[in-house]
């Protein structure tokens, strides 16, 4: 498998990702995963019409994407994985799809976040599962586009 990109972005599919990460990476294939939006046939459709027809997009629970590992890792197209939230990203890894970056795009902020650059915002549960991932030799970095300096999380670490 090709993973090119791990993505966390709560906007799932928009411009950044489609005009510039995926041009960039040279991607074929997004795979979606989030539970609730594999769901609704609206959303989808709502999140692929800025998406090139030469790009394949699919939208996965948790569990499709994790029973899809074995094959996934025989494909040799270029994958980008988005997540909408911190915490998906991370059940998918503890229960055996496991990837060696995640990159940290953007997470708006809620009530009880903080602040990590002026697009991404963690809990303090998102912040241990980020610090979990780093333990098991995970790199976690934080770039909206890839024009930013990418910024490690042992930055915050520190």
């Amino acid at each position: 498998m090709s993973l090119v990109l791990v993505r966390v972005d709560d906007r799932l599919i928009h411009g950044q990702v489609t005009e510039v990460w995926v041009p960039h990476l040279t991607v074929h294939r997004i795979l979606v995963v989030d539970d609730r939006v594999a769901q609704d046939s609206k959303e989808k459709k709502i999140l692929t019409l800025g998406v090139s027809s030469s790009t394949q997009v699919e939208f996965l629970t948790v569990k499709q994407l994790v029973a899809q590992y074995p094959k996934l890792t025989q494909d040799k197209t270029r994958i980008l994985v988005l997540f909408g939230r911190m915490d998906l990203a991370y059940q998918v890894y503890i229960q055996g799809f496991h990837y060696s970056h995640l990159n940290l795009g953007n997470i708006h902020e809620e009530s009880g976040t903080k602040a990590l650059s002026p697009s991404v915002c963690v809990n303090p549960g998102s912040f241990g599962q980020l610090k979990t991932l780093a333990q098991a030799g995970v790199t976690v970095t934080l770039q909206a586009i890839p024009s930013e300096r990418e910024v490690s999380l042992q930055e915050f670490l520190k």
